[in-house]
């Protein structure tokens, strides 16, 4: 639930920019997810448990002749294939300011520790995001 997943210090709302049919597909696709537990093991090789970002990866999958598709490469982590949310920001800042970008800006909550505080931010402050320090103690 959002009052659960909304505690960290940073929430960032991207949306794939396929047009309004390819988003009901979509949302038609995520819901064959309902109710499945959370995969606090992170993997992605199966689906009876599912995470935030492997949801949106299934959600999205490229399908021929439906025209939708968010293609985010799969990295290493702890010795197993993921795609986590920061491989999102990577690839919203690789395609900032180009026509055919895969994912657009919504929305940017950006903590500031320091000042035990968060405020609103823009797409360029999301994709800095990416190559900053990952501790929050060691941000600017």
């Amino acid at each position: 639930p959002p009052d659960h997943s909304s505690g960290p210090d940073y929430v960032a709302v991207p949306r794939p920019r396929p047009t309004p049919l390819p988003h009901a597909a979509a949302i038609d696709e995520a819901l064959r997810y309902w109710g499945r537990p959370y995969d606090f093991n992170f993997d992605f090789a199966t689906d009876d448990e599912v995470v935030c970002s492997e949801l949106v990866l299934k959600a999205y999958q490229p399908t021929e002749g439906q025209g939708r598709g968010l293609d985010i490469p799969y990295v290493e982590v702890a010795g197993r294939r993921a795609v986590p949310p920061t491989e999102f920001a990577r690839v919203f800042a690789n395609e900032l300011g180009r026509p055919h970008a895969r994912l657009e800006f919504v929305h940017f909550l950006q903590g500031r520790e320091k000042e035990r505080r968060a405020v609103v931010s823009d797409e360029k402050a999301l994709a800095a995001t990416v190559t900053r320090p990952k501790w929050d103690i060691a941000q600017p």
